[in-house]
C-alpha cells in the first residue's frame, strides 16, 4: 500500500468526537503531552516547568461542577496537583488546554494562589497590596492543603 492509499484511507477524529471513548488514563497522557511541550515557557513573571507540578503530569478525576481543579498549599516547596475531568465546555485545542492548564491552574492557583474570585477573575495573592486596599485580606493557612475547582 502506498503512502497516499494509506492516508486516503484514514479516518481523523477530533479529541472532542472521540472523548467518550477515551480511557482516562489516556486522557491524561494527551493532556500531559499536550502541556510538556510549553516547559520553559514564561507565564507573567514565572517559568513554566514540568518539573514543578506533582508528579510532572496533568491528572484524570471524575468529578461534577468542575473543568480542572489544583490542590495546592501555601508553601514555595509545594508542588501543585492539577486535575482535568473533561468537563469543560469549550473545544479542545493545543491553545486551550494550556491557557486552562498552565495559565489558569497553574499559574493562577498553584503559584499565585487565588485568593478571590469575581465574575470569574482571578486575582493571585501578588496583589495582596492592591487588594488590602479594598478590605479583602490574603489567604493566611500555610498548614492546609487547600482546593480549587474551576
Amino acid at each position: 500500500m502506498t503512502e497516499q492509499q494509506i492516508l486516503d484511507n484514514m479516518i481523523v477524529y477530533l479529541y472532542d468526537e472521540s472523548s467518550r471513548d477515551i480511557d482516562n488514563d489516556v486522557k491524561s497522557k494527551i493532556w500531559t503531552h499536550v502541556v510538556s511541550h510549553f516547559d520553559g515557557m514564561l507565564v507573567y513573571d514565572e517559568i513554566f516547568s514540568m518539573n514543578s507540578i506533582r508528579d510532572a503530569q496533568i491528572f484524570y478525576e471524575e468529578r461534577n461542577g468542575a473543568s480542572w481543579a489544583t490542590y495546592y498549599k501555601e508553601d514555595p516547596t509545594y508542588k501543585p496537583k492539577i486535575i482535568g475531568t473533561g468537563g469543560y465546555s469549550y473545544e479542545t485545542t493545543v491553545e486551550n488546554i494550556a491557557s486552562s492548564v498552565i495559565v489558569h491552574e497553574w499559574y493562577s492557583h498553584g503559584k499565585s494562589i487565588i485568593v478571590i474570585s469575581i465574575n470569574r477573575i482571578v486575582w493571585p495573592i501578588k496583589m495582596s497590596s492592591i487588594l488590602k486596599d479594598y478590605g479583602i485580606k490574603q489567604l493566611t493557612n500555610t498548614k492546609n492543603l487547600i482546593y480549587n475547582s474551576c
